[in-house]
């Protein structure tokens, strides 16, 4: 079999890596991520732009060859993610610290950790990596196993690996969707001007 492809289907320019880029579950359970790569996603997101240049983001990061750390990561994952994130070559937990100051929360900051895992993921593509996030975690259990302090909070899991066109580990269901096309809204739903849902006037 060969490895799944789902290019966006677009009659507007878009970068390459932009285009390829869905989210799967199908990981090699073989392949681990090289660490010259793993450095390389990791700086991706040490550049992204962030309110202030607070850089409010921070990861825990476990190579799949650590097995200690890997396990420690897959304990705070939901059951219905594990058979496949079991199979990437990294997992992240993503965190925010949640404050500009002691007293002055940073409203920005989710945001910020959003871009730089943008950035992450589309340096991953370039090394054929691909990513999926997850919001099915357990953040308090996330900071009682890696102490994290009051003011930092876990807000998602992040699976890297190569792909693989085996599917057999997946469940019928999550296979069903790795097999699916993706789908979008049209622009006109989400892009507004003159008034809260008023279709922009350059997209008529």
């Amino acid at each position: 079999m060969t490895l799944i492809e789902k290019p966006a289907e677009t009659n507007i320019y878009l970068n390459d890596l932009i285009a390829r880029r869905y989210s799967p579950r199908a990981f090699d359970p073989n392949k681990s991520i090289e660490h010259d790569k793993l450095l390389s996603i990791l700086e991706a997101a040490r550049w992204a732009a962030s309110s202030s240049n607070l850089q409010p983001w921070r990861f825990i990061v476990a190579p799949k060859e650590n097995e200690t750390e890997f396990n420690k990561i897959l304990s705070v994952i939901k059951e219905g993610n594990i058979p496949w994130a079991k199979n990437a070559g990294v997992l992240m937990i993503g965190v925010i610290n949640k404050y500009r100051r002691p007293d002055v929360l940073n409203r920005h900051a989710s945001h910020d950790l959003g871009a730089a895992i943008g950035q992450m993921v589309l340096q991953a593509l370039e090394h054929d990596i691909y990513v999926r996030q997850m919001g099915g975690f357990f953040p308090d259990k996330a900071r009682e196993v890696y102490n994290i302090p009051e003011e930092f909070e876990a807000y998602t899991a992040i699976a890297f690996g190569y792909k693989t066109s085996d599917l057999s580990h997946l469940t019928d269901a999550h296979r069903e969707r790795e097999m699916a096309q993706r789908e979008r809204q049209p622009m006109e739903s989400f892009v507004f001007n003159g008034d809260w849902e008023q279709t922009a006037d350059f997209l008529k």
